[in-house]
């Protein structure tokens, strides 16, 4: 069965993989980087963005949430956003488009260093891959 990409079912799955899967340890252990995941118009039911801090071992906090939910101003300042459309990220999700490609073209966009995106761009592609493997359809 699979569930609706950034609905409730897949954010809980995806936080739980991130918590737990041993090549997403791998891939961020020594990088302290606090992510945001800025989703524009998903659809109603889905989330807007998810925020993970990896301090060097693994995931120290996760959430997923809306815009509207006030979480976001709570949560200390990202080291890195990646914003853009739904599509592009659904496309990444189904292993249509890298997160590299989706950067340099210009579909997804950084806020912060785009040196230090592309310096974490292997390990950021780990959780993609890894995530992308969560039964989903967009």
């Amino acid at each position: 069965m699979t569930v609706p990409y950034l609905g409730h079912g897949w954010g809980t799955k995806a936080l739980e993989v991130m918590r737990g899967d041993p090549r997403i340890a791998e891939a961020v252990k020594g990088i302290n980087i606090r992510l945001l995941i800025h989703i524009k118009d998903p659809p109603a039911d889905r989330y807007h963005y998810l925020y993970a801090h990896f301090d060097g071992k693994g995931l120290a906090d996760g959430r997923m949430g809306h815009d509207t939910d006030g979480v976001l101003a709570t949560l200390p300042e990202p080291t890195l956003t990646i914003e853009g459309p739904y599509a592009v990220f659904a496309a990444v999700q189904k292993g249509e488009l890298s997160e590299r490609k989706a950067i340099l073209s210009g579909s997804l966009h950084v806020k912060g260093s785009r040196l230090l995106a592309l310096r974490y761009m292997g390990a950021l592609e780990t959780v993609t891959e890894v995530l992308g493997e969560i039964p989903c359809h967009a």
